[in-house]
């Protein structure tokens, strides 16, 4: 899928939109505003044919170190029940008019539910033990939200890198470095905004 096609679909979508627009970024689709989570969709192109892509929506911590943009929380929005839709010369319009309708029902269920970090820790807290980086999400959401047991939850994700995963890992033990940095810190908010403005920077939002 080339630039334009992908722009005109892009656009498409928005005009089909009636309550809000998206903001366009790359391959990405931002809800507004973007505050402390950055939240929306991904247009993730196939590999085998260039006319097909999946439509993925997402909610990312702004405040979690990062160098891309993680999918971890979300899912997939079908065509039907199938994972991948397909352009051709004649069904841009009507595929647009498509996914702005399986929009409005993903921000009418998954998005109403999910706006700030306290919201996504209560979300997902129940899920935190899948792996480290999904535990890390939600501790630092403990501590932007500013809960009185960030602490407690910081020690428990430290102890799970190190007990339940390869503490060898990089990712691990960057994550683990992250949270002595927090708990030495007098200011956890400090680190959590600058991490946030890199984010900014690197994704290319104000």
């Amino acid at each position: 899928m080339n630039k334009s096609i992908l722009n005109k679909l892009t656009n498409s979508i928005n005009n089909f939109r009636i309550n809000s627009k998206l903001s366009i970024n790359k391959d990405f689709l931002f809800l507004e505003p973007t505050n402390e989570l950055l939240r929306g969709y991904c247009i993730n192109k196939s590999g085998l044919n260039k006319m097909q892509f999946e439509l993925r929506y997402f909610v990312f911590p702004l405040y979690k170190p990062s160098e891309t943009i993680k999918l971890t929380f979300g899912g997939t929005i079908l065509n039907n029940k199938r994972q991948w839709w397909e352009l051709n010369e004649e069904n841009g319009e009507v595929i647009a008019k498509e996914i702005a309708s399986k929009m409005v029902d993903v921000e009418n269920s998954f998005f109403a539910k999910i706006y700030d970090s306290l919201s996504f820790l209560n979300y997902y807290y129940k899920d935190r033990k899948i792996n480290f980086r999904y535990y890390e999400a939600i501790a630092l959401s403990a501590c932007y939200s500013k809960q009185k047991n960030r602490i407690e939850i910081l020690k428990d994700l430290k102890s799970f890198c190190s007990n339940r995963e390869n503490v060898n890992n990089p990712f691990a033990k960057k994550i683990i470095s992250n949270i002595e940095l927090l708990l030495q810190s007098e200011n956890m908010q400090t680190f959590l905004n600058l991490w946030m403005d890199e984010n900014r920077k690197r994704i290319g939002i104000e």
